[in-house]
């Protein structure tokens, strides 16, 4: 399942104005955050009868006051050998249509996931949104937009790759691009996110583990201080008997 958390990426992907925020457990001495997700339908499905899926996820940070919050600049998510990722089944968008024309042009069944971002910028909350779409199995193409403290229109890359050996099946790679770590020369930092994604059979699962939870771990890196790393689970469902 490649794209737990989009946020998450969503993950991833639900990123430093959107996608990626969600990276780390603590980003450094002055800041930590919570982060809730759910899978629906939490009851795996099976090889022969994968199950889909829709995830939502949230995080909310909270930071010191009187210091500076710091900025994400690129993180990582592993996900389990316990689903797929079916970007072949759904119509793709391009970075190239998103630059040139937004969302507007992409396919209406290439948008795969959204989100609801708000972030610090010097002393004002800014509220960037973001549309997740299907770029392929290799990419998936989170579109953020921001108006404060200026506009700023930009696609993020969430680069998928899929591991061949080991616990985990999926890593999911997002590098925040420069001008959404700093916006009109102020920093941006994240407060929150909330957002979904899946749509038809892009995410399905086949199994749950015997301790009933869904594993995935996400590693962040920051402006200031050392990476960070957030372990949690999902609870799951054994498939039906029958299935």
């Amino acid at each position: 399942m490649r794209k737990y958390l989009v946020v998450g990426a969503v993950a991833v992907a639900l990123a430093g104005a959107g996608t990626a925020v969600a990276v780390g457990q603590q980003a450094g001495p002055q800041t930590t955050f919570t982060v809730e997700a759910k899978v629906s339908p939490n009851r795996a499905g099976t090889p022969k009868r994968p199950q889909p899926v829709r995830i939502r996820a949230s995080a909310e940070f909270f930071h010191v006051e009187g210091v500076e919050k710091p900025i994400v600049t690129h993180g990582y998510a592993l996900f389990p050998r316990n689903g797929d990722y079916n970007a072949h089944l759904l119509p793709r968008c391009s970075k190239r249509t998103l630059d040139q024309y937004g969302p507007d042009r992409c396919p209406k069944r290439s948008r795969i996931g959204a989100a609801k971002a708000s972030a610090y910028a010097d002393d004002i909350i800014t509220y960037p949104t973001v549309e997740v779409f299907n770029g392929g199995p290799r990419v998936a193409w989170a579109y953020v937009t921001m108006y404060r403290p200026a506009l700023v229109r930009e696609a993020i890359a969430a680069r998928i790759q899929e591991l061949k050996v080991g616990k985990w099946k999926y890593r999911v790679t997002v590098r925040i691009p420069r001008v959404l770590q700093v916006v009109a020369g102020v920093p941006i930092a994240p407060r929150s996110i909330r957002g979904w994604v899946g749509r038809g059979k892009l995410i399905v699962t086949t199994s749950c583990p015997r301790n009933r939870r869904w594993p995935f771990l996400l590693k962040g890196y920051f402006t200031e201080g050392p990476p960070h790393t957030y372990r949690d689970s999902v609870r799951c469902k054994p498939p039906r008997r029958g299935r």
